[in-house]
């Protein structure tokens, strides 16, 4: 319901922000949606390989390379 909240507060042109607490999760949710509008510069992409694989899987594609 926090983020249905935000949203409307979102289209709003003049949101009045000053009647939810700083805490609220209302606030907190408009506050992600506005960072979320803004145009990604640059990211990170990393890969962790302890991660469980389902062994069916590791099986079916065991053989299975990419090129380089």
């Amino acid at each position: 319901m926090a983020e249905e909240a935000a949203e409307l507060l979102l289209e709003q042109e003049h949101p009045q922000l000053d009647e939810f607490p700083p805490d609220s999760l209302s606030r907190v949710a408009y506050q992600r949606l506005q960072e979320a509008e803004k145009p990604v510069g640059r990211v990170r992409i990393t890969q962790s390989l302890s991660e469980h694989c389902d062994n069916e899987l590791a099986e079916t594609y065991a053989n299975a390379s990419r090129p380089s």
